[in-house]
């Protein structure tokens, strides 16, 4: 089962761009955050990073991670200071659930 985390980024957080708004962690199977997204108010992807090997580069990162768009809207409407665990549907899960 494929999991998430999502949150809005607050003022202090870590942003590759000062457009950056928002954040996807793709978890492992141990629940650790193995790539990064960040996306703009809009939704629009501007970086991901991989945990091991850096920067993911072009134009289709959301293609090529396979996130789901569900995963996307639940970072969208996250509120800044709280994160949720979702699953690829987009549903809060638990956080330790699955693992």
């Amino acid at each position: 089962m494929e999991r998430y985390f999502v949150c809005q980024l607050l003022p202090d957080d870590y942003r590759p761009s000062p457009t950056a708004e928002y954040e996807i962690q793709v978890l492992n199977g141990h629940g650790q955050g193995e790539v990064l997204v960040f996306l703009a108010r809009d939704g629009t992807v501007l970086s991901a990073l991989h945990a091991k090997d850096g920067p993911i580069d072009g134009p289709t990162i959301v293609d090529r991670l396979k996130i789901p768009p569900t995963v996307i809207a639940a970072a969208l409407a996250s509120t800044a200071g709280y994160g949720e665990y979702v699953d690829a549907a987009g549903r809060i899960v638990h956080p330790m659930g699955g693992w």
